[in-house]
């Protein structure tokens, strides 16, 4: 079917036309509905840092605490051996220093190893109200 010059016209212009009201349409404001943690092994794969980031900046969410946990001992590096959950914080800092410098999020070494007892992230968990 071949298009005639009068109704190409008429597309393009209406095109233009609503051009500005599209673009409206994708600026809608955002507010946080929900307040989360995240928690991950941020010193292994890069995966939880991309949640991390993305978490960050999204507008629906407020992350109101970060909270490590160590690698499986089968892939931790020598060096992170013991301690890739105090290790994943630096990362995590790093990553929400790069990110949002201001938000003042506190981000916590869980315990570095499964068997051991609930630490200082657990008992982490904000008190404060997000309204």
């Amino acid at each position: 079917m071949r298009m005639s010059r009068r109704y190409f016209a008429g597309s393009l212009i209406a095109g233009l036309a609503l051009a500005p009201a599209a673009r409206a349409a994708r600026w809608i404001p955002q507010k946080a509905s929900s307040r989360i943690i995240i928690d991950n092994d941020f010193s292994g794969d890069p995966d939880g840092l991309v949640a991390l980031v993305h978490q960050l900046l999204s507008p629906k969410t407020r992350v109101a605490l970060i909270t490590t946990t160590p690698l499986n001992t089968r892939f931790v590096e020598p060096a992170l051996k013991g301690r890739s959950a105090t290790a994943a914080v630096d990362v995590a800092r790093e990553c929400l220093r790069r990110t949002v410098p201001q938000a003042p999020i506190p981000v916590i070494a869980g315990p570095e190893s499964f068997d051991a007892a609930p630490g200082a992230a657990a008992s982490a968990l904000p008190e404060r109200r997000f309204d």
